[in-house]
């Protein structure tokens, strides 16, 4: 029991760092920072332990969700009699009526095909970083799907088992966490820090709606200019006074 607690622990601390690593990188490709030259491993578990708790209330109630769906007072042994049933019923419909197999694979299809088309379409052509990576989350996670679009009996079988309800849990989960950075990084770029003020000897930057303060790791600061697509980063230790001003509405 204590053995798997520790285990456990050591892959929930794998899974934390990740998901910082993961956040950082996506937010600051948005302004073409590098954040691998400039953060450290033992940052990454604080940076999302801010979203810690937005993202376990929102897999918690896909959990529950999940929890509310199933019926505990059916044994083990009668599921398994369910995935069979449903196994020999999948085949005896392949087998007896080839024609509505095919119109139920094809129309699966299609809707797999139009919503990544659609995703796709809206990644390249849609303005908005946060729009974008939404979609481009939404993107990799159909991939799967799209691969079994070429073949119809797996694609089928895979859509009517209980292996896809475990994967689109995690899908929305994974969705909703680069949302939850998407609406982040847009407020950013529509003046959440506006007004925030940091003083070096030498300089000081005052974010406005062009050029302003996107964020810091323990060793640097960095500022964004809108109009020439170029960050300004400031090290910390160089910086004298932090002002920070965070906007509740935001200023474009």
């Amino acid at each position: 029991m204590i053995k798997k607690f520790t285990e456990s622990i050591a892959v929930f601390s794998v899974v934390i760092v990740l998901f910082g690593l993961v956040k950082q990188y996506v937010y600051y490709l948005r302004f073409d920072v590098p954040i691998k030259y400039f953060i450290t491993i033992s940052e990454l578990g604080a940076i999302v332990s801010d979203d810690l708790l937005i993202v376990g209330l929102a897999v918690s109630i896909i959990l529950f969700g999940i929890y509310l769906s199933i019926d505990y007072s059916i044994p083990i042994e009668e599921i398994e009699k369910q995935n069979r049933n449903r196994k020999e019923l999948l085949e005896k419909l392949r087998t007896t009526n080839p024609t509505k197999y095919r119109e139920i694979v094809r129309s699966k299809k299609w809707l797999i095909i139009l919503l990544f088309i659609g995703c796709l379409a809206g990644a390249i052509f849609m303005k908005s970083y946060g729009t974008k990576l939404i979609l481009v989350t939404v993107l990799i996670m159909l991939a799967p799907y799209f691969m079994l679009v070429f073949n119809s009996d797996r694609l089928y079988s895979y859509l009517s088992g209980q292996l896809n309800y475990i994967y689109l849990t995690i899908v929305l989960s994974v969705i909703a966490y680069m949302s939850f950075l998407a609406v982040q990084i847009s407020s950013v770029e529509n003046g959440r820090f506006t007004g925030t003020i940091i003083k070096t000897a030498d300089s000081t930057y005052i974010s406005t709606k062009d050029s302003y303060f996107i964020g810091k790791t323990e060793k640097f600061i960095f500022f964004y200019d809108s109009k020439t697509n170029a960050t300004t980063i400031i090290p910390a230790d160089n910086v004298t006074i932090i002002s920070l001003k965070q906007n509740s509405t935001y200023s474009r």
